[in-house]
């Protein structure tokens, strides 16, 4: 459908004590849905980055039953990252991802 305007929705992905999930190599969220997709394979968090880069937070979001989907599916998924430091002080970190992974400097968190 060219020009269709796509549901929208929202999510909110809490990790609670982030200075402690900071130093795992993985951290996964529960499966969700949002507008008419189901992610069914999680939000995936690797705090020290992956085998591409150990420098940044790497964040995947992948849609459920992506190996049965056309190969030119897409969609955007706006994104905020906020870490809330254990000190209470937080930082934002935010963007606009076509394609995943996004990945987000630690120096911007």
């Amino acid at each position: 459908m060219a020009g269709a305007q796509l549901p929208s929705g929202k999510y909110t992905c809490r990790i609670s004590s982030f200075f402690k999930v900071k130093n795992e190599r993985i951290w996964s969220s529960e499966e969700f849905t949002v507008g008419c997709c189901k992610w069914g394979r999680q939000i995936r968090i690797y705090p020290k980055g992956d085998d591409t880069a150990r420098s940044h937070l790497h964040i995947y979001l992948v849609v459920a039953g992506a190996a049965a989907l056309p190969e030119e599916w897409w969609r955007d998924a706006k994104f905020v990252l906020t870490v809330d430091q254990h000190s209470g002080v937080g930082s934002t970190a935010n963007g606009l991802c076509p394609l995943f992974p996004c990945a987000v400097s630690f120096s911007n968190l």
